[in-house]
């Protein structure tokens, strides 16, 4: 005979326009309208989108069965819905969001003044207030962040809240510019901005099993003011200055319920790449020397297929930069039997060229949800430089170095990746994930070294070194899991496969060494194939290709109500299985084949209450050392750095524990403490390095 277990039934209930939390009465009905219980909702954090909604919860529910809900508000229409409880081990019975529609009654005009907090803590959410924060005109969103109490923007666009990293901005809960925040950063207009909310966002099956599935990212949502959410919106900035400096950047979006459209152009030569206002103060060690110029475009398409849940989006955007950077140096150093001087001239010249497109579709529909992303970039660069050096005494120059580079390169990016999952018997989900990298690169690169002793012997050391190294990377991964749920409590069982595969070359040429070489001519390769051939230095040349297959076997388990903590606990136990193999030639043949089994444990744990939230994570990883590194090897292509081989790598191991605490005191005010270590549990060999202390010869640019 089974046994009867208390259940429960949870909802939400917003406004339908606006999707503000509503409190009102609750009544909860059996399927012939018999009225069993009444509520009151109460304004709680929304675990999902952030910021507050309408919440309510009925106890003691045990008879499976179909129930009504109903909610009734003043100044709102009777609105209902239903639940079925199917299975005594849910532990609660989530209702489909309830949105009332609003009856309005024109009222009188009434002028309310109110002081504008600038930041609101509720719950695990932190959510500012635009409004509150005075700005220079024509300020974007980049400023408003770095104003906000708590954040922190660094140069590259990534943002901390009170030290803890912001995984996706969003705009209006959705990605602008997919994995490029900078893009919304420099380019949404500050004004255009209502509210900014914090918090730890649940992805499509936490949603859809309505519990914490373990796919929760922390996000900063950027709201949208009403008149902006809907409609047209652009904003455009142009300027010139002294030394033919210019700037021009543009930006402009259209939203609707149905779809979203934003473009966005960046030209100019002004060395912009950050913003002054990052951390409150300026850093001029932070800009490029010389002359940067900057060509940016973008497209984005966002469409809602199905409402919210179901959409899809596309972006393409366009980078060309172009460097020119001039270093003069003169440095002396003073010396007791005379002092001596270094004087040098370096000239670098840059350009390059990246195309980004990433596409993403998100299904989420009855019980089955589906996540699918595309990326493509390419890349392809130019450099060249060259540098002029002196050293010198009191009395003349003791030597002079002449160098000069050049370098071409293309890279091809390539990864798909897919995360579907299907609600099982109620309470369980099964999920299923595949993801496909690729990766090409080429990368072809001369240099020309000439070291004249004006002093002594020998007179002159002239390398004409010329470097071909093509590689690629492909790795494909599938896993599949299963959470098997009773009511707090859940134990997921999952299998992942990992195959990777790479393949490199490292032909180093001596270009000096062939008879009758201009050397006023560094980066022009031979007409003759044989030629070339003979110019190959065997020693510092290699090919090598490396196979690896893993196969991950875990258990996750975790109680959201640990009774013991009075927290939620987490606990992973996988068991990895490695198998690598390397086919190395270098001066013949190098093969090294490794297999190791590692654990790699982790824990979380985490407390909150009114007045203290706490967190604890400990894990330990594992991994094989670089094989080809355990080849026997000498590499001397640059003579005050040669490298050697070691067979005798051992496998990696590290272990982290971090701690923090949080203190909510009055005022909405919050102190942190937090706590971090790192520590290697083997110690790994490194590879030997002899330095050649007779040769005086510097790298090459």
């Amino acid at each position: 005979m089974s046994k009867n277990y208390d259940h429960e039934i949870e909802g939400l209930v917003m406004d339908n326009i606006s999707g503000d939390g509503l409190t009102p009465k609750i009544i909860l009905m059996t399927a012939d309208s018999v009225v069993i219980d009444t509520t009151t909702a109460e304004l709680e954090d929304n675990p999902y989108t952030g910021g507050k909604i309408g919440s309510y919860i009925f106890y003691k529910i045990n008879q499976k069965g179909r129930y009504i809900i109903k909610a009734v508000m003043e100044n709102y229409s009777d609105t209902y819905t239903d639940c079925e409880l199917r299975s005594n081990r849910q532990s609660a019975i989530f209702a489909k969001p309830i949105r009332m529609m609003k009856v309005f009654h024109e009222l009188p005009e009434v002028l309310v003044k109110a002081t504008k907090l600038k930041m609101v803590m509720q719950g695990d959410t932190i959510v500012y207030n635009a409004n509150a924060f005075n700005l220079a005109n024509g300020s974007m969103l980049d400023a408003l962040i770095a104003k906000l109490p708590g954040a922190k923007l660094n140069k590259d666009g990534q943002i901390y809240v009170n030290g803890k990293y912001v995984e996706s901005l969003l705009v209006n809960g959705h990605e602008f510019f997919s994995g490029n925040p900078k893009l919304a950063l420099e380019n949404l207009p500050a004004y255009t901005v209502n509210k900014i909310k914090v918090f730890n966002k649940a992805g499509a099956a936490s949603v859809m099993m309505g519990r914490n599935m373990g796919d929760q990212s922390y996000v900063m949502d950027v709201r949208l003011k009403r008149e902006y959410a809907t409609g047209y919106m652009s904003n455009l900035e142009t300027g010139m200055g002294t030394k033919d400096r210019y700037q021009v950047r543009g930006f402009g979006m259209k939203f609707s319920n149905k779809e979203r459209i934003g473009t966005f152009v960046n030209i100019n030569n002004l060395n912009d790449n950050q913003r002054a206002e990052l951390n409150g103060e300026w850093k001029p060690q932070d800009m490029p020397n010389g002359l940067l110029a900057t060509k940016t475009a973008g497209l984005s398409y966002l469409n809602f297929l199905n409402g919210m849940d179901t959409w899809l989006s596309s972006d393409i955007t366009y980078t060309h930069t172009s460097s020119d950077n001039v270093t003069k140096q003169n440095a002396q150093t003073f010396l007791p039997g005379g002092d001596a001087y270094k004087n040098s001239y370096a000239k670098d010249l840059q350009s390059r060229d990246l195309w980004k497109n990433n596409t993403v579709f998100n299904l989420w529909h009855d019980g089955v949800f589906t996540h699918n992303s595309l990326n493509l970039s390419y890349q392809h660069t130019n450099g060249r430089g060259n540098m002029n050096t002196e050293t010198l005494d009191s009395t003349s120059v003791v030597n002079r170095l002449l160098a000069e580079n050049s370098i071409e390169s293309s890279e091809f990016n390539f990864r798909a990746e897919s995360e579907s999952g299907l609600r099982v018997f109620v309470t369980d989900m099964w999920r299923l994930g595949l993801s496909v990298e690729y990766n090409r690169n080429t990368q072809k690169t001369f240099a020309m070294q000439d070291i004249q002793y004006l002093q002594g012997t020998p007179s002159r050391d002239y390398r004409n070194p010329y470097t071909n190294a093509p590689n690629q990377h492909l790795k494909l991964s599938g896993n599949t899991n299963y959470t098997f749920q009773f009511r707090e409590k859940s134990i997921m069982p999952e299998y992942t496969y990992t195959y990777s595969y790479n393949k490199a070359s490292n032909l180093f040429y001596r270009l000096d060494k062939l008879a009758g070489r201009d050397s006023s001519r560094f980066d022009i390769l031979p007409s003759a194939v044989n030629a070339l051939a003979g110019s190959l230095d065997g020693e510092n040349s290699y090919r090598y290709h490396e196979y690896r297959n893993q196969h991950e076997f875990s258990l996750f388990y975790q109680d959201l109500s640990c009774k013991l903590l009075k927290a939620d606990v987490q606990l992973k136990m996988p068991i990895r299985i490695v198998n690598a193999n390397l086919y190395y030639e270098r001066m013949g043949r190098h093969d090294v084949m490794r297999k190791s089994v590692f654990f790699e444990p982790s824990l979380y744990i985490h407390h909150q209450s009114n007045k203290t939230e706490w967190r604890l994570t400990a894990e330990l990883q594992s991994d094989l050392p670089d094989l080809t590194a355990m080849t026997d090897y000498r590499d001397d292509s640059e003579p005050l750095y040669i490298k050697e081989g070691n067979s005798d790598l051992k496998d990696i191991h590290r272990y982290s524990i971090e701690a923090n605490t949080t203190f909510h005191g009055p005022h909405q005010r919050a102190f942190s403490y937090g706590l971090l270590g790192t520590r290697p549990t083997t110690v790994q060999p490194t590879n030997s390095l002899t330095i050649n202390q007779q040769v005086s010869l510097p790298s090459a640019l």
